[in-house]
């Protein structure tokens, strides 16, 4: 069993920074009149004594707002401290996963290469070692979560990138998938009749039938729980895929 531990290299996926060029995201303290809107935490961790560790090291910055136990609003990030990933913290991930507008954090001791899958599938937006974890890099991480970005270190990155080349290799291709889940016919589908062509128009533009272009839209709609061809193609646009 092969267990990945904290590196000095880090690496921000939404920037895709590199160790010598990378800037850390700050707060801004800018002139403007208005504070920045602070970003709502809640912390996660069965350890009351790790709990009330992290409370402590963020409760005097000004960048973020701990929501404690009362309080009822939507935190913006969850911060998830574990030992390692095991089957409650993952179970913790998939619920959070499904209560937008939340995104989630993780401070972890250590973590293998075959749970690095689990981390994409259960919407992991940034990882961060807990011997590494000061407070500054916290909301560092707090702050690139908030904004929408993502944040691993280097070397999980590196596994993780080969990993996905492997299914990618050795999974996907032979079998005429894409990471998307697409086959390039569907890819091919969506991307015309997103640019607004016709049943007809898209079945001569692939050397399709009509009848084997509603079928796969048919496909499309049944696979991701839409209703018609309009959702599918807004689906597809808003995950990135054409």
């Amino acid at each position: 069993m092969k267990w990945l531990r904290a590196p000095p290299l880090k690496l921000s996926l939404g920037r895709y920074m590199s160790d010598q060029g990378s800037r850390s995201a700050r707060w801004s303290t800018g002139s403007s009149p208005s504070r920045p809107q602070r970003i709502t935490v809640r912390v996660y961790t069965s350890d009351h004594l790790l709990e009330a560790g992290i409370i402590s090291q963020l409760r005097p910055r000004p960048e973020v707002e701990i929501l404690h136990r009362g309080d009822s609003r939507q935190a913006l990030v969850a911060l998830i401290a574990s030992e390692e990933l095991d089957e409650e913290t993952i179970v913790l991930l998939r619920r959070l996963r499904h209560t937008p507008p939340t995104r989630t954090a993780l401070l972890i001791s250590r973590i293998q290469e075959s749970d690095l899958p689990a981390t994409v599938e259960c919407g992991i937006s940034a990882l961060l070692y807990r011997n590494q974890a000061t407070a500054d890099r916290i909301v560092e991480m707090l702050t690139l979560v908030s904004q929408g970005e993502a944040s691993i270190p280097g070397n999980l990155l590196h596994h993780l990138l080969g990993q996905i080349g492997h299914l990618q290799q050795n999974v996907l291709n032979p079998n005429g998938l894409t990471l998307t889940g697409l086959t390039d016919r569907e890819h091919r589908m969506l991307k015309l009749a997103a640019d607004g062509h016709s049943t007809t128009e898209i079945a001569q533009a692939i050397g399709y039938s009509e009848r084997t272009v509603k079928t796969v839209f048919n496909g499309l709609v049944t696979r991701f729980a839409l209703r018609n061809r309009t959702q599918a193609v807004a689906y597809a646009i808003r995950q990135g895929w054409i």
